[in-house]
């Protein structure tokens, strides 16, 4: 009795945990620009969209990902689709039901890892542009040393689109480009670490 409750347990951990892991990150990212933008006042840059614009979406990605490995879902299109020999269909289903969950599995890994990957490098990205390690297109970087006068000063302060993506928004003095390194690199790691632990790669 206790092994089959742990095997079950390990079961929902390697099916469920990784997909409800990835969707709260991807919802923690999102819902906190939108906080930052709309309460705390915070702008966003076109870097900023673009970090966001990745985790949406990732966010929509993954919700396609845990409606294909809901079981009813999966059973209910095979249904639909073999209608009329629904007893020998579902026998070849269960016989190639691991073989292509643990594909799919692989590819969902690849896919979320890359979404996390490439939302690091350009975190880092913007990091290196506020530090003016390189630059961004004109248009996103400070050129209010320019103006030669105050009339000048304010017609380059409401002719800009977007924030500054070379003047870092802080949060707690800390800057929000650093909080997303650290919050992509932390889910990086550990989702390496569950994907090695259940043998998915």
């Amino acid at each position: 009795m206790t092994n089959k409750i742990f095997i079950t347990l390990k079961s929902l951990f390697n099916q469920a945990y990784s997909l409800f892991f990835a969707m709260i990150w991807l919802c923690c990212a999102v819902l906190f620009s939108y906080i930052a933008e709309y309460l705390l006042k915070l702008y966003p840059c076109k870097l900023c969209l673009y970090q966001r614009y990745i985790y949406v979406t990732g966010l929509i990605i993954n919700t396609f990902f845990v409606i294909y490995f809901s079981d009813k879902f999966r059973y209910f299109m095979h249904y639909i689709n073999n209608y009329d020999n629904n007893d020998d269909n579902d026998k070849n289903l269960k016989k190639n039901k691991n073989i292509d969950s643990n594909f799919v599995k692989n590819v969902y890994f690849i896919i979320i890892f890359l979404i996390a990957l490439i939302e690091l490098l350009l975190s880092f990205f913007h990091f290196g542009v506020e530090q003016k390690w390189w630059k961004f297109i004109s248009t996103c970087t400070n050129n209010l040393n320019k103006a030669n006068s105050i009339q000048e000063f304010q017609l380059l302060l409401e002719s800009a689109e977007y924030a500054m993506c070379d003047i870092p928004s802080k949060i707690i003095g800390i800057p929000m480009t650093i909080l997303n390194i650290i919050y992509s690199l932390v889910f990086l790691i550990i989702w390496i670490i569950i994907f090695r632990k259940n043998k998915y790669i």
